[in-house]
């Protein structure tokens, strides 16, 4: 989609491109999906298994042939639900790429929404707080 394009276009090719070409599509997941993170109850990603032995010390928390559709649910979670946000900025896009928009922090860094302050890795940085 062209940034220079008028509201009407943008907002058609946007509903025909995620309709024909959805990023949640199976083909953009692996298999053998884990989830994963760089550290002990550090955050945890969803990747495939190869990735998840590139680097020594990744810890993972789950796997199985259940990994696969939970990704693709939450990840149909995020791109259906939050459709109107990813127009928004696709529409707001008005000049140079609009590979330039970074739509994985317009989406995935939201607190309390996809992040829960119960997680460990939140919490674990306010230990000390639980002392006095």
């Amino acid at each position: 989609i062209r940034a220079e394009l008028g509201l009407d276009v943008k907002t058609r090719l946007f509903s025909e491109r995620l309709r024909k070409h959805h990023p949640c599509g199976g083909r953009h997941f692996h298999l053998d999906m884990v989830v994963a993170a760089k550290a002990l109850f550090g955050p945890r990603k969803y990747m495939s298994y190869e990735q998840s032995q590139k680097k020594t010390g990744t810890a993972i928390s789950g796997s199985g042939p259940k990994v696969q559709p939970e990704a693709l649910r939450v990840c149909r979670y995020f791109v259906d639900g939050h459709r109107d946000k990813l127009l928004e900025a696709v529409i707001k896009q008005t000049k140079g790429r609009m590979n330039d928009v970074n739509f994985f922090i317009l989406l995935c860094h939201r607190p309390q929404v996809v992040c829960d302050a119960s997680s460990p890795e939140l919490d674990e940085d306010d230990e000390h707080m639980d002392e006095l």
